[in-house]
């Protein structure tokens, strides 16, 4: 369902510095004196993900605030790029910066799920002043080798759902184990966020060519270790929100954030990535007002 706030989001064009077209939502005051979220989705995830958090902090009754929400390139409204090698960590950060200038924006809280988070690591790095705080969601400074092996499986097919009942069906399917108490209006909800509708039935919403990268690693894969990053990022305030269920994000690599000084919150009978609805809206509300931002 399209939010009836969604009349009041301002959709713009950002084009990065090599000229491709970058699809952006900014919504809520520009001038509050508290600190932007700039919300940055998974690899082959778009900005829908974030409407509830969306309408939940630019349309808050008392303490609305700036929320900027972009889709990479490759994804959702934004141009793919002819070269997939531009599929990469380094480009899409510095795809981000592109659109913080041009909106102006700094001192923000990034709000990552999965790659999204990632690219807040980089960013951490190379842009630091972009940054206040962060909300990883589902991403860690390890990512476990079982969730690189089951996203590596995810994306090994190409082939399309016939219908939106379809689309449900074979997201149920290869996803109950992460969210297992899922029902009928979920499951049709995240395929509406997973295709694009183009004549009534699902199509791409993301350039399959994104995967490529990742279905060509080994078929055993290993930990991906980013703490050098992480190390970077934790130097502000931090939440790392965990689904219960997650593969992709382990205890063990929560307790090490945890002591390197993040806060931490797990998302219960969920998996990669939890929802960002609800309880855990609830969560990041009181991190940010906890940390003054």
């Amino acid at each position: 369902m399209v939010s009836a706030l969604s009349e009041r989001v301002r959709h713009l064009t950002v084009r990065a510095d090599d000229g491709l077209r970058l699809a952006v939502e900014d919504c809520g005051p520009h001038h509050t004196g508290r600190s932007p979220l700039l919300c940055l989705a998974g690899l082959t995830r778009t900005k829908r993900d974030f409407t509830e958090l969306r309408d939940h902090f630019a349309f808050h009754p008392t303490e609305p605030r700036r929320v900027v929400m972009m889709d990479t390139r490759g994804r959702g409204g934004s141009e793919w790029d002819k070269d997939p090698t531009q599929y990469s960590v380094p480009r899409e950060a510095a795809d981000v910066t592109q659109v913080a200038v041009a909106l102006g924006l700094h001192d923000t809280v990034i709000v990552g799920t999965s790659r999204g988070g990632i690219l807040a690591m980089a960013l951490a790095v190379s842009k630091a002043g972009l940054i206040a705080g962060a909300v990883l969601n589902d991403i860690g400074p390890v990512i476990a080798a079982k969730g690189i092996g089951r996203l590596k499986a995810q994306l090994g097919g190409r082939s399309l759902p016939a219908t939106w009942d379809d689309a449900a069906l074979r997201l149920a399917k290869g996803l109950s184990e992460q969210f297992p108490f899922f029902d009928e209006a979920d499951w049709a909800e995240y395929a509406r966020r997973t295709f694009a509708d183009k004549d009534g039935h699902p199509a791409p919403l993301a350039d399959p060519a994104i995967g490529d990268a990742l279905k060509e690693t080994p078929d055993v894969p290993q930990p991906l270790d980013l703490s050098v990053y992480f190390r970077a990022l934790i130097r502000r305030p931090v939440l790392l929100i965990r689904g219960e269920h997650s593969d992709l994000l382990d205890e063990a690599t929560v307790d090490e954030a945890a002591l390197l000084g993040a806060e931490t919150h797990t998302v219960p009978d969920e998996g990669h990535a939890p929802w960002l609805r609800g309880p855990v809206l609830e969560r990041v509300e009181s991190f940010l007002s906890a940390n003054g931002l």
